[in-house]
């Protein structure tokens, strides 16, 4: 995968990334938490036969092989807006799978453009960057890109049933201003940024009517940590 990527961009993908990278590493959102429970559920419900998994905002797909350790993927699918990100992705998910393709596109583009059906959908905190209007157009593509007995898993921050935006910005920064202590002031600074101009997180309530009005028949909650949570809906 050749890529012609400009200095100052490459620059600021790698400082993000690595303040990213530190979140994960540091486990500030839960995904030691989550991708455990993520990795006992798709043990206990897909380990029988090859699957295959359309992974929407994949990023560098690191988490993957874990996740997916307990089932035959069969293919794997990967959208992200990041080409940097899918170079190291075209690495993790070719020791995992042979059948695999890794596109540099917007998640919601390319879910509309699927013309063919997977037996999971998957998103990890990456569906609080759309609006709320391309979410509940994301659950109905959604629900057309599955097979008849698929799953949508996805793993995001959501508000409480109690917060607006603004609250959820001031409660979230807030308490990670207090405990992501690993991270620098300028790293801080950077998260904040981002987070007020480009996190638009919804209720569980909203996701659950946006995934009923799209088809989707039953949904239960895996993990729930502050606001970080993984969720299944079934088709």
């Amino acid at each position: 995968m050749q890529q012609n990527v400009n200095v100052a961009g490459f620059e600021l993908f790698t400082e993000n990334w690595l303040t990213y990278k530190k979140i994960i590493d540091e486990n500030y959102m839960f995904h030691r938490e989550m991708y455990q429970a993520l990795q006992a559920f798709l043990g206990k419900q897909l380990s029988t036969a090859p699957i295959s998994v359309l992974d929407l905002g994949c990023g560098d797909a690191s988490k993957i092989p874990c996740a997916f350790s307990l089932c035959q993927l069969d293919y794997y699918c990967g959208f992200d807006l990041s080409a940097l990100a899918l170079v190291s992705a075209h690495q993790t998910i070719s020791e995992v799978t042979k059948q695999y393709d890794l596109v540099c596109v917007d998640m919601l583009d390319g879910l509309t453009q699927v013309d063919k059906q997977f037996d999971v959908v998957f998103s990890s905190y990456a569906l609080h960057h759309l609006s709320a209007s391309d979410k509940a157009k994301f659950f109905i593509h959604a629900y057309t890109a599955l097979k008849p007995s698929g799953i949508l898993i996805l793993i995001d921050t959501l508000k409480d049933a109690s917060e607006d935006l603004h609250t959820y910005y001031d409660n979230y920064l807030g308490f990670a201003k207090n405990n992501w202590q690993a991270l620098s002031d300028v790293e801080i600074k950077r998260v904040s940024e981002h987070v007020r101009a480009s996190d638009f997180p919804e209720t569980f309530k909203y996701l659950e009517n946006a995934a009923y009005f799209a088809g989707f028949v039953n949904n239960a909650t895996l993990a729930k940590h502050q606001w970080h949570q993984l969720c299944v809906f079934y088709k």
